[in-house]
């Protein structure tokens, strides 16, 4: 009988994620919502700590600043850091603003443009831009959704 001598097999380690910032744009009943999502190692590089359970202001860029938010700790803010399922992940969700698409958006990646007082200013995706990549687009008032942009096409005759 002839044997060679077996080797263990060896787990390989999962690489560790970098701080993760990411966002989708979703349809639901009350119109477009934009989703943010931190993991813990991205709340520690915005807000130095987890920011899990507390409140939270959002504000919205223009201008210059258009897809962008300023998303900063705040005890009286309208915003709150809601536990997501994994290791420490919190969720934001911000109704629907002017010049987001009118169709749902897969998750995509964001980045932490500044750290400023208190919070971040973070880059959303494209689409986020009237200018981005995003199909049609939704109208003129923030949290318009597109089940109203079809109701008014209906109404005219569209």
């Amino acid at each position: 009988m002839a044997f060679v001598e077996a080797t263990p097999a060896t787990a390989k380690s999962k690489p560790q994620p970098g701080p993760q910032i990411t966002a989708n744009l979703r349809q639901t009943a009350g119109g477009m919502r934009v989703r943010v999502y931190l993991n813990a190692l991205a709340q520690e590089e915005c807000f130095g700590a987890s920011v899990s359970g507390q409140q939270l202001s959002v504000k919205i860029g223009t201008g210059d600043d258009e897809g962008r938010l300023l998303v900063a700790l705040d005890p009286d803010g309208k915003f709150h850091a809601r536990p997501f399922l994994r290791m420490g992940a919190v969720v934001i969700a911000i109704d629907g603003w002017a010049n987001l698409p009118s169709e749902a958006r897969p998750k995509a990646s964001c980045r932490l443009a500044e750290r400023v007082n208190k919070g971040a200013i973070l880059e959303l995706p494209s689409w986020a831009k009237a200018g981005g990549s995003g199909g049609k687009r939704v109208g003129a008032g923030a949290g318009v959704s597109s089940l109203a942009a079809a109701g008014r096409r209906k109404a005219r005759g569209h």
